[in-house]
């Protein structure tokens, strides 16, 4: 008992102690992009009433939807973005109002991710979660979210773990098996909801809740579990199909349904040989310079890099030997084989599609291939080899999370805009609007501030925009202060519309006008 005892206290401080150091790591060395924050555009709109004020860029209404015509909720926080990471990030923005509270999200649900494989393949939580953490690509888009992808990535071990539970409740012919079937439904839909490329994923995600159902061998040969099968299925298939058309088939405020947004993607035919080459290149480096996946943060210049290479010879060789060792001991490795192909089945699907571009987009199949690597380490003794390949993996890892620290930042990610957040609450929240004219600032500012601000994105500034800023002024009492890059707006802009303003805060790239 008090070793067990002993032993838990170790992994919570170390899970702790991975937890701190990641977050540690990000703050000090990785900027912030403010598309990290527009999936919380609903606690913007919620939590301060001034920000209403914006009807322009990203106001608080545009992409609201109506389920029932004439009634809009805000069920979006962009385009083709959902609430849904407003609703999980809350309770953790309500604690903690800060950017490293966002990155922290992505660390609790890459922690639940452990959780699901300990629970899928009984390999211990704090490895899986050390492993998770260690691995750049992917950890790195999920504390960086830009996506968003956290709750998709997750919800692929979600359904794996939902489906193998379902499996084993119609084995043992247990009542409640629709209860599987009814959760598998609403992740679906959640995945869409949080954003609409997760549809591109539903071939993998039916084929691998399908493999579970098909494995098992007593459903098959009687007649009273087949028939509890087909009603989950039936199920699953309706709260899905209902919930998702709904979602899909509201109205946005310019009339438009929202499955337009879906159509509006162009799929490239596997005929057109150029632009399919192009972008297979375009996806492929996201693999050969693993780099890539902090593009949004950081300028990358190589396409194929040694670590690149490195880090897919060593998943290869990797998955050969212990695909032959399963083969030797008489292991099954159709879940191996089914989840490698569900991996390029599923980059083969993206692309296909135009609008597939971004790490955050790619990540979306890592998971497939996480559950197939998951599955050998479960099952094959733990020897030198394992070890070898384990070692060559912490350090090519750690070599990339060197090298981030040691990269040129994009200017619009500029490691000053947290700085220049904090400057503008001390100094200018009480009597001022915010006005944001160029991009890189708007979602910083509007989610963490105080309590009265009122934050408007008017880009690009000019008359139009000024003409309709002295109203709200008037209305407000309030003086506009300018944020915006160097050379966004001119001195003359201002010595000819609001010649009392100044430059009053200059970090080299951002400038504030007040």
């Amino acid at each position: 008992m008090f070793m067990s005892i002993k032993g838990m206290v170790f992994k919570i401080a170390a899970t702790l102690a991975i937890c701190a150091a990641s977050l540690g790591y990000f703050s000090v060395f990785v900027p912030i992009n403010m598309d990290e924050f527009n999936q919380y555009h609903g606690i913007i709109c919620h939590e301060y009433q001034g920000n209403m004020f914006n009807s322009f860029r990203e106001s608080c209404s545009d992409y609201d939807l109506a389920i029932i015509p004439g009634y809009f909720l805000p069920l979006r926080t962009f385009a083709y973005v959902g609430n849904v990471h407003s609703l999980l990030y809350y309770p953790l923005f309500k604690l903690w109002p800060a950017p490293s509270s966002a990155r922290l999200l992505g660390i609790i649900m890459l922690f639940i991710q452990a959780i699901l494989i300990w629970k899928i393949f009984r390999i211990d939580v704090l490895i899986v979660f050390f492993l998770l953490m260690s691995f750049m690509p992917y950890a790195f888009q999920h504390l960086v979210d830009t996506g968003p992808v956290s709750f998709q990535t997750t919800s692929i071990f979600l359904i794996c773990y939902l489906s193998r539970k379902w499996a084993a409740s119609l084995a043992f012919v247990k009542g409640w098996s629709w209860r599987y079937a009814c959760a598998l439904g609403v992740v679906l839909f959640v995945g869409v909801w949080v954003k609409l490329v997760y549809i591109i994923l539903f071939p993998a995600i039916f084929i691998l809740i399908g493999y579970f159902l098909a494995v098992n061998q007593g459903v098959w040969r009687d007649p009273k579990r087949l028939r509890m099968m087909l009603r989950d299925i039936g199920i699953l298939l309706i709260i899905s199909g209902v919930l998702i058309f709904l979602l899909l088939n509201a109205h946005e405020r310019s009339g438009d349904r929202y499955y337009h947004e879906f159509l509006a993607a162009h799929s490239i035919p596997f005929s057109d040989h150029a632009v399919m080459g192009r972008h297979l290149c375009t996806l492929i480096k996201y693999f050969t310079n693993p780099l890539w996946s902090a593009h949004r943060i950081f300028i990358i210049d190589k396409e194929v890099t040694m670590t690149g290479l490195g880090l897919i010879a060593l998943v290869v060789s990797f998955l050969i030997f212990s695909v032959w060792q399963l083969r030797a001991q008489r292991i099954k490795i159709g879940f191996v084989v089914l989840n490698l192909a569900l991996f390029t089945m599923t980059f083969l699907l993206m692309v296909k599609n135009q609008r597939v571009e971004s790490m955050h987009h790619v990540v979306l199949m890592y998971p497939f291939l996480l559950l197939a690597l998951f599955y050998v380490m479960a099952r094959v003794s733990a020897g030198k080899f394992m070890y070898f390949a384990a070692a060559v993996f912490i350090c090519i890892n750690s070599f990339l999370y060197f090298s981030l620290t040691r990269m040129a930042v994009s200017e619009i990610t500029h490691p000053s805009l947290v700085r220049l957040n904090d400057y503008l609450n001390k100094n200018y929240s009480h009597d001022s609007i915010f006005v944001n004219v160029s991009w890189g600032m708007y979602y910083l500012k509007a989610l963490y501030g105080e309590k009265d601000q009122c934050v408007l994105y008017m880009e690009p500034f000019d008359r139009r925009y000024m003409l309709a800023l002295d109203p709200i002024l008037g209305r407000t009492h309030r003086r506009a202060l300018f944020i915006g890059r160097v050379n966004a707006l001119s001195e003359s802009f201002f010595e000819q519309h609001y010649k009392e303003l100044k430059l009053d805060f200059d970090t080299g790239t951002w400038r504030v006008w007040y």
